[in-house]
């Protein structure tokens, strides 16, 4: 009797590991444009795989990020993902804090920018009527559809620089 409740609580152990959602990787970075860094910048990854979650985060002052997953989790899923980086200029949120309620709160208020992004008006030729910015990211950087950055986060700790071009 005694061996069989050991093997069932090993069993409901073993069940469980997995729960949760997916496993998730450091991955921090510096954002450069034509070599210099680009600070209050937002950066989002988008797996390939649509069904995995998202991550995102806003560069420092110096340029440098950290992701994030809605709810707080750091980090990225392992894989291949589209990247953007939009933002800056005057509307930029300068002085970011590195502690971990920051982190989260932004990244939810990323989030949000993005769902409001991907629902801003289009005119007949496909290009946003939404508000306009005096963002120094060029707009091929700037959703999922249009990014040409692709970059792949290994199942370890990354640090993941993205080098943007103006050309």
């Amino acid at each position: 009797m005694r061996l069989g409740f050991v093997s069932v609580s090993l069993l409901a152990v073993v069940a469980c590991v997995g729960c949760g959602g997916p496993a998730t990787y450091s991955v921090t970075g510096k954002v450069t444009l034509d070599g210099q860094p680009l600070p209050n910048v937002n950066v989002a990854f988008f797996p390939s795989d649509s069904k995995l979650p998202s991550s995102g985060g806003v560069a420092d002052s110096q340029g440098v990020y950290k992701l994030t997953m809605a709810g707080g989790t750091a980090g990225a899923v392992a894989g291949k993902h589209k990247v953007t980086v939009y933002g800056g200029g005057s509307q930029a949120m300068a002085g970011m804090s590195a502690d971990q309620a920051e982190m989260k709160k932004k990244g939810e208020e990323m989030a949000e920018r993005m769902k409001a992004m991907s629902a801003a008006p289009q005119d007949p030729r496909g290009k946003s009527t939404g508000p306009k910015t005096d963002s120094p990211v060029p707009e091929k950087y700037s959703s999922p559809d249009k990014t040409t950055l692709e970059k792949d986060v290994a199942a370890n700790s990354n640090v993941i620089d993205l080098e943007l071009s103006s050309k």
